[in-house]
């Protein structure tokens, strides 16, 4: 009699763990938090805002494209992920998906193409950014994060899908969904928050006091001088640029680099010196457009409104769209410049002067930077 008690209680544990594991994962199925599953149904105050998928780059911009299966990649780091809207490229190039991702490394960018061409992604043109700390040894602030492949699906299945952070997600999304108010990333990979900035507190009060902790040396001297060491920027970075080159070229892929413009707060804290050497390693690529000294993006007073910037380390939805317009048009771009070592010492001379006018219009900036720096050492 025991014996068949346990036995009938063994089994009615099991199928009731059973039923509640089909129960969670059915939820989270229909709740989908990370926007995985293609086929689940969008319930308004249910499932509308994944903001699972805002702090998910590395997983879910490694699988979106299986399903949309875009022609044109936009490939970089937060600053194309917040204001690139794939919506905006047309034509030949369309549909583009938007595969920026907060702190992307040059390999990463390398794997994410692989794997995109491995999973038979009708990949015909890649428009790749060139951002300067994408060449370091270390991302200031960056949270060191192992990148999801093919050879983690299943894993990634399961976490996404069986987890106790997958529940956790789902909760989040049904939350944020009733709110009604959370700007996510959407399933073309572009999260709407680069915003045009007002020029109140564009650089906030704390700043300095913190730039010091992140820059280069930024006094006279060091800016000009030549014994300022290179030593930040990565050769593994270089030699994986040119990796992707083979890759595209092997592939049959149309790529096409830019370097999106940098505000003067930003190239203040690195020193003239580090960003020239950049920019002369990178002119040996092919097809490079510059936006550094764009016309439409020269910055003033800091107090101005910003139309092109979000903040001082983003570029705004109206400078993405000109350089979109710019990347289709290549090689009668209307904005941006290419870059090449025959251009590159007009670009730099031209950068370098309206680095020197910004300077002038702002002088309370930098002589409180200088100071910072200063104090810093």
């Amino acid at each position: 009699m025991e014996a068949e008690f346990s036995g009938r209680y063994l089994l009615t544990l099991a199928a009731m763990t059973v039923a509640g594991f089909i129960l969670i994962t059915g939820v989270v199925a229909i709740v989908n938090p990370f926007g995985l599953i293609r086929f689940a149904p969008t319930i308004p105050g249910i499932n509308t805002a994944k903001v699972a998928r805002n702090e998910s780059d590395r997983l879910i911009k490694r699988y979106d494209p299986i399903t949309l299966r875009p022609k044109t990649i936009i490939i970089g780091t937060s600053r194309v992920k917040f204001a690139f809207d794939p919506a905006k490229v047309g034509s030949v190039f369309a549909p583009a998906y938007n595969a920026g991702i907060d702190a992307l490394s040059i390999s990463e960018g390398q794997q994410l193409l692989e794997g995109y061409l491995h999973d038979g992604i009708p990949i015909e043109h890649v428009f790749f950014e060139l951002f300067l700390f994408q060449f370091f040894h270390s991302w200031p602030g960056r949270q060191q994060e192992a990148p999801h492949g093919r050879d983690g699906a299943i894993t990634d299945f399961l976490a996404t899908s069986f987890s106790g952070s997958a529940v956790r997600a789902a909760i989040e999304t049904v939350r944020a969904s009733l709110a009604s108010n959370v700007v996510v990333t959407r399933e073309n990979g572009f999260r709407p928050i680069a915003r045009p900035h007002n020029g109140v507190g564009f650089v906030p009060p704390q700043w300095l006091a913190s730039a010091k902790t992140q820059s280069e040396p930024s006094s006279d001297d060091e800016i000009s001088s030549p014994k300022q060491p290179l030593s930040l920027l990565r050769d593994e970075s270089f030699r994986d640029l040119e990796k992707i080159v083979e890759f595209c070229r092997a592939h049959n892929i149309d790529l096409r680099f830019f370097v999106s413009p940098l505000h003067p707060v930003f190239a203040q804290t690195q020193g003239k010196v580090l960003l020239h050497e950049w920019l002369r390693r990178i002119s040996v690529l092919p097809r490079v457009i510059s936006f550094l000294t764009t016309e439409q993006f020269r910055d003033y007073e800091l107090t101005r409104p910003k139309l092109y910037y979000s903040d001082y380390s983003h570029v705004s939805f109206a400078a993405a769209d000109l350089m979109i317009e710019d990347l289709m048009a290549y090689p009668n771009q209307r904005y941006g410049h290419v870059l090449n070592p025959n251009t590159l010492p007009r670009i730099i001379a031209e950068w370098d002067d309206q680095l020197s006018a910004w300077e002038q219009l702002n002088p309370d900036f930098v002589q409180g930077f200088k100071a910072a720096m200063r104090s810093g050492k």
